[in-house]
């Protein structure tokens, strides 16, 4: 009730494993012996080829978690350390293996994703449509505009017929039937004059830049969108979902379209939104005070590394995808349930310590 989780498990998409990537992720790190390891691993694998952004997020992740390791080893173990003796071996010390075997494991995803891509032909490449949204992200955040205000005299280029009209939002790009996309060789005819567009920008230290500051600036927008509902809309009869839908499941189709809460925009989320709102602030809050009073805490890691896990999926998507609720909201819901449970913990560390005390 209090997480976005139940806006995205009945449906027949992708986001879901993003959360569950993260925690067969963790159980990988936390793993017992070897037989846990190979099944929260293939669980991982398994999560993180369901949608391409995982790809991505699984490599930050666990770079990230190695950054961590390296800074933190570097700290405890300096020289001031050296000549105490007493001194306990840090409590990640354990983990230093199991972080170097995930940064190796996140690896196979991409094989086995590009992998299958070579086997059905379509050669050595995560994803056709990536150039699409690329472009469509460029759009998005105003670096096409500059780069085909600068270069369409000297490098024309189908786009730059559309430089002044284009969308506000990537999506609108990708997805809109009749727009720029279809007019410009639609998803398999744009590949060369697309990725020369976005190897001109990613060339160039002046866009390259652009493309560092929008990314920043994109991901903080993106940790901010926490509701569930958007893209509830009414169908459009005359675009190609509705066709396919009318030519494969005719039935089907005349009941959706008639007697159908979404095409009657019967759906309203705000309340639900304003209640996890609340609550996610107030259980992370509490979370967050528990750590500064006690930094020392069990609970204060993994916290840490769960923000850092939702840090990367907005780094992800907002950069080469959407600044979309959607993508946000699918993982955001992991900080109060990690707030909620290091409450829990010191909830119950308080009480075994009164009854220690008593006795």
């Amino acid at each position: 009730f209090l997480s976005p989780l139940p806006w995205f498990i009945p449906q027949l998409m992708p986001d879901i494993f993003t959360p569950i990537l993260f925690l067969y992720a963790c159980l990988f790190l936390l793993r017992k012996n070897t037989k846990e390891a190979y099944l929260f691993g293939c669980i991982t694998v398994l999560s993180a080829v369901m949608h391409n952004s995982n790809l991505i997020i699984l490599s930050l992740f666990s770079t990230g978690l190695f950054i961590v390791y390296l800074l933190w080893k570097r700290k405890t173990t300096s020289k001031k350390f050296k000549d105490l003796s007493t001194t306990k071996p840090p409590q990640w010390m354990p983990f230093g293996t199991a972080i170097r075997q995930l940064m190796l494991l996140s690896l196979l995803p991409w094989a086995l994703v590009i992998g299958s891509n070579v086997w059905v032909g379509n050669g050595f490449t995560v994803s056709k449509g990536s150039h699409v949204f690329f472009i469509g992200k460029l759009c998005e955040n105003g670096i096409l505009k500059k780069y085909l205000d600068e270069h369409c005299d000297a490098n024309p280029s189908p786009l730059c017929a559309f430089k002044d009209n284009l969308p506000a939002h990537t999506w609108d790009f990708v997805w809109d039937d009749d727009g720029i996309l279809e007019k410009t060789g639609g998803w398999h005819h744009s590949k060369v004059e697309y990725n020369k567009i976005i190897a001109g920008t990613l060339a160039s230290p002046k866009y390259l830049f652009l493309h560092v500051r929008e990314s920043a600036k994109a991901t903080v927008h993106q940790l901010l969108l926490t509701h569930v509902g958007d893209g509830i809309e009414r169908l459009d009869t005359a675009g190609t979902l509705a066709k396919e839908l009318k030519t494969q499941f005719p039935h089907d189709y005349q009941g959706f379209n008639t007697n159908n809460t979404q095409q009657k925009m019967g759906y309203d989320f705000n309340v639900y939104n304003q209640v996890y709102d609340w609550s996610a602030v107030i259980i992370v809050c509490v979370a967050l005070l528990i750590i500064l009073a006690n930094p020392k805490e069990t609970g204060s890691v993994f916290f840490g590394v769960t923000f850092l896990f939702v840090l990367c999926n907005a780094f992800a998507t907002a950069t080469f995808a959407n600044v979309l609720s959607r993508l946000n909201a699918r993982v955001i819901g992991l900080l109060p349930m990690m707030g909620l449970l290091l409450i829990l913990h010191h909830i119950l560390e308080r009480i075994k310590k009164r009854k220690v005390k008593q006795t």
